[in-house]
């Protein structure tokens, strides 16, 4: 039980942290343009 919730809680704190990094990145990238 602990293990699954630790591995839903993992993938979505991916998620979350790629999408900021993503995010910021892109913003970076059209903001030097």
């Amino acid at each position: 039980m602990f293990i699954r919730r630790a591995v839903v809680l993992g993938s979505w704190l991916l998620q979350v942290v790629s999408g900021e990094v993503f995010y910021l990145s892109h913003d970076e990238h059209h903001r030097a343009s």
